[in-house]
């Protein structure tokens, strides 16, 4: 699952990030570079830890785990930034916020991506706290690991060339494919889903639901997201 996080990411944020300079990207955001490479850190700790625990090297992977715990820090502060910043940046660029159509978008993006912030605090934090419950500890950083990979999923459609859905519903797809496959990893395993899974996968859902379709297309959302296009 690791690997699938990873590959998603290197896919994904291929053209926009580490593939860049090979394609016509448009203008870039500062921040964005710093984000990119946070994010990445956290996927790689993610899958190195994942590989230490399997070969049974879990002094290496407690050391680590205090790199992983700085950058799992780092994943939440620059992410926030760079989503309260974006709505200012998009206007700087041209776009007119006072359009509905534009205002509608963004302001589910904007949400969308505090969802996943706050998501991945939730799983990070309670995975922090539960180090030593290891079935537990091991399930928390898989769901924060998924839980930032929507935006990776929604570039994902575009490059294998999928047209009969949008990039959002392919998102929620490939989300619903990840907590899937933990659910058949917990049967299989241990023939019932663990309270992790059970509790997590679908409060990540719903997390994904409310944030973008609720406050998102609230008169609140929609403030908030036109107020901060204005203070860029």
């Amino acid at each position: 699952m690791s690997v699938a996080c990873l590959l998603i990411a290197l896919l994904g944020f291929a053209r926009s990030f580490f593939l860049r300079p090979l394609f016509d990207a448009g203008p870039d955001m500062p921040l964005e570079y710093v984000h990119g490479a946070v994010m990445t850190a956290w996927l790689v700790i993610f899958f190195v830890q994942a590989f230490l625990v399997t070969t049974h090297r879990t002094a290496i992977h407690r050391r680590i785990g205090i790199v992983g715990a700085v950058v799992g820090v780092a994943v939440l502060g620059v992410g926030t930034l760079l989503t309260v910043e974006i709505p200012g940046w998009v206007a700087n660029q041209g776009l007119d916020f006072s359009v509905e159509e534009n205002l509608q978008r963004w302001s589910r993006v904007v949400w969308g991506d505090f969802g996943n912030m706050v998501a991945f605090g939730a799983f990070f934090g309670f995975a922090i706290l539960l180090r030593h419950r290891v079935e537990m500890h091991k399930r928390l950083m898989l769901l924060a690991s998924i839980s930032i990979l929507g935006p990776a999923l929604a570039r994902m459609y575009g490059l294998l060339g999928i047209d009969a859905i949008s990039g959002r519903m392919f998102s929620w797809i490939g989300l619903l494919m990840l907590i899937f496959a933990l659910v058949v990893y917990d049967l299989n395993r241990d023939k019932k889903v663990h309270i992790v899974t059970l509790i997590g996968g679908p409060l990540f859902l719903i997390d994904r639901y409310v944030f973008p379709f609720i406050f998102g297309a609230s008169e609140f959302g929609r403030s908030v997201v036109l107020g901060l296009s204005a203070s860029g």
